[in-house]
């Protein structure tokens, strides 16, 4: 991997990934005219370096250039192309045209708690006889019936054109759903109640992918009634289809904590076990004149069948497209290098959806197998074992190993946790998950004979009821997960060179170029590292969270810290989760002291934190916090107040209130009603007096 002169297509794709990544950051539009100038301008420049390598090899390095630099451009114009919303078709830009949309389904219609979640097209913009064509994707919630249950992939709905703009994070570093689907080009949402939509009976559906959506279905069916039911029906569903429909939490959470996420994520992993059978079987080919050739056709087919009725998730893309380029390269009796096949399949995605590189599952499923192929086979040639067990179970080990060089920095960087035991829980699941898939396959395949297909699903369901029982065991362990711990995007990137560099340096003895890059991504990360704890010191900040009809306040002093929750968000561990949590990761918090609202006194040694009654002072800064249970008739304060924090829907006149205090700022937290908002801005507004509506601008956090 240290000579690039043998693996052109990876020296091609790392331009062309920089190229995306700088639109994705920097998001600066550029005319077709300026591409157009700089592919004329690099078409000349290229005529120049073909007539100076005739001069003087020693000119080579022009044509290299070039190439870099063509890749790096078509890379940019790609992902800037591939934004929808600049487009002036986009229906975004006909928010006044006051008619319907016609709305195509492209997803299978996913069911929530309260409403069916449908993913759609805009095809058109209809009102009487006039007709705008558009495009753009919008998410659609519809309110449960009987209608909205029988919705599928394809069918063209009608619904008026009001929508809203999907909403950033209210919360510091919560999980930013605006950008997430921002990357799948949806930047709008609606809801509709029942009545207020309209299904015209069409079902425009792209017929390969309506087929292949039934045959999942059909599958699904088909497990179900061969004694597969419960946590192994869903379990099954995900590791053989990656439909994830039928996973409740607490099975996500128990797979999360003991490593074994992956599984229910079909990847390379499923895609290689599948691959593996379909030779085996297809085997008998060899003994004809055209037998090898006729064997990758067949293999590509059955792969890409199966890629379909996964849905053609990034991960099964990326395995599909890397065998297809191996089961090609092998009929024609070429060993290819596994690098450029690798770099081949990312562009070939990439060129069709370049905003894949920001998914987790495509980020994963790439470095894990880099990892893998590096540094797996001097790995496993350390040791040597005549017994084949032990010598199968020793190649498992070497393969999580490497695996978790990349995965476990990047989990830890997205999700702010790492399985402990990793390596015993793979151990366990790789080969049940392997037995699993061929013996579910094989339910499918003889489903048709009664006895058969009867005892199979009874082994399938045994096999997963075990696997379910082993991950929870195994989650349930004391330390069985690292968590509560962030690393930044820079401390990622150090960690993932330094295991790179200096693995290769410890397994193959490679130059001292490795071990310079790896004692140099260790300087760095440990840098980094001191800075982050050196301005956690003296982090002293306060913060009102948006928590819906809730009330939440955190003083932070350094790594310490005390909150103030109503009895809504004390008893609703998830919603802590979701809200409170993040920004305590990041600040890396080590002690924390949890108060209840309603709990009048309280003196704690945080930066001279202290409350009487309805004051709170910290550090220097005096916090008055008005609710329902104060009387009605306010004494004009001794101490200057800074910020007044309204609370519950308190039934005091806000101007009366606000002549009183005099506060230098009003928040209103999320636990007033919009009556009370209303007053309370209109108060403020006549009083000049600056006011932070939490529930509408977010969370209000305050650095002291």
């Amino acid at each position: 991997m240290s000579n690039l002169s043998h693996l052109p297509l990876c020296r091609l794709l790392l331009p062309f990934l920089g190229g995306i990544l700088l639109f994705l950051v920097v998001g600066y539009f550029f005319s077709l005219q300026i591409f157009l100038a700089l592919y004329l301008l690099s078409a000349a420049i290229w005529l120049i370096s073909v007539y100076a390598i005739k001069q003087t090899f020693s000119n080579r390095w022009l044509f290299g250039s070039l190439a870099f630099f063509i890749m790096f451009v078509v890379g940019y114009h790609i992902a800037q192309n591939h934004y929808e919303k600049s487009r002036s078709s986009h229906f975004s830009n006909f928010a006044n045209f006051n008619g319907k949309m016609v709305l195509m389904i492209t997803d299978e219609v996913s069911e929530k708690a309260n409403s069916f979640r449908v993913i759609t097209r805009v095809k058109k913009l209809v009102k009487n006889d006039s007709v705008v064509s558009v495009r753009g994707r919008l998410l659609l919630y519809l309110q449960k019936d009987s209608l909205a249950a029988e919705l599928q992939y394809g069918d063209i709905l009608l619904v008026e054109n009001q929508y809203q703009d999907v909403q950033p994070p209210k919360n510091p570093y919560q999980f930013n759903f605006q950008k997430f689907l921002a990357y799948k080009n949806i930047y709008h949402q609606a809801y509709r109640s029942s009545g207020n939509w309209y299904a015209t009976g069409e079902n425009r559906g792209n017929l390969l992918k309506a087929s292949a959506l039934n045959m999942r279905q059909s599958a699904l069916s088909t497990l179900k009634e061969n004694n597969i039911a419960g946590d192994e029906f869903a379990v099954v569903s995900a590791l053989l289809f990656g439909y994830t429909e039928y996973l409740n939490e607490d099975l996500m959470q128990e797979y999360s904590g003991s490593g074994a996420m992956h599984l229910l994520s079909v990847s390379g992993l499923h895609v290689g076990i599948i691959y593996v059978a379909i030779k085996y079987l297809l085997s008998f080919l060899n003994v004809f004149k055209h037998g090898k050739l006729l064997k990758a056709i067949f293999t590509v087919l059955f792969i890409w069948i199966y890629a379909a009725v996964t849905g053609f998730s990034p991960s099964v893309l990326r395995a599909g497209t890397m065998f297809t380029f191996l089961a090609i390269g092998q009929s024609l009796g070429r060993n290819t290098n596994i690098y450029n096949t690798l770099a081949g399949s990312a562009f070939v995605l990439l060129c069709y959806d370049p905003y894949l590189i920001t998914q987790i599952g495509f980020q994963l499923s790439y470095l894990a197998v880099i990892a893998i192929v590096a540094l797996q086979p001097p790995m496993y040639k350390l040791f040597t074992f005549k017994n084949k067990i032990i010598d199968w179970l020793w190649a498992l080990t070497t393969v999580s190993i490497t695996a978790q060089f990349v995965t476990g920095p990047i989990a830890m960087y997205y999700f702010d946790q790492f399985p402990n035991y990793f390596l015993i829980t793979n151990l366990i699941v790789v080969p049940l998950s392997t037995m699993i898939i061929y013996l579910a396959m094989a339910t499918l395949g003889l489903a048709a004979i009664p006895i058969v297909g009867e005892y199979l699903g009874k082994a399938v369901a045994y096999l997963v009821y075990a696997m379910n029982h082993s991950v929870r065991f195994i989650e349930g362990l004391p330390f069985s997960t690292f968590s509560g711990v962030h690393i930044s995007i820079l401390e990622t990137l150090c960690v993932l060179a330094m295991g790179l560099f200096l693995g290769r340096y410890f397994l193959l003895r490679k130059t001292q170029a490795n071990f310079v890059g790896g004692v140099a991504a260790l300087v760095l990360l440990t840098i980094s590292i001191t800075i982050g704890n050196t301005s956690a010191k003296h982090n002293n900040t306060f913060i009102v969270y948006d928590v819906p009809r809730s009330t939440a306040i955190e003083f932070i002093k350094g790594r310490e810290s005390v909150i103030l929750m109503c009895e809504t968000v004390l008893e609703n561990p998830r919603s802590q989760s979701f809200n409170i949590h993040p920004l305590r990761v990041r600040l890396g918090m080590e002690e924390t002291t949890i108060i209840p609202v309603a709990q009048s006194q309280f003196d704690v040694h945080l930066g001279a934190l202290l409350r009487r009654e309805n004051w709170v002072k910290f550090g220097n800064k005096h916090i008055f916090k008005l609710n329902p249970q104060m009387e009605q008739n306010i004494v004009s304060p001794l101490l200057a107040v800074d910020y007044l924090i309204v609370s519950q829907n308190p039934r005091h006149n806000p101007k009366e209130v606000l002549d009183v205090m005099k506060p230098q700022k009003v928040i209103l937290d999320s636990s007033n009603h919009r009556w009370t908002i209303m007053q309370w801005e209109e108060a403020a507004l006549a009083a000049n007096i600056a006011i932070w509506t939490v529930s509408v601008k977010g969370a209000y956090r305050a650095m002291l």
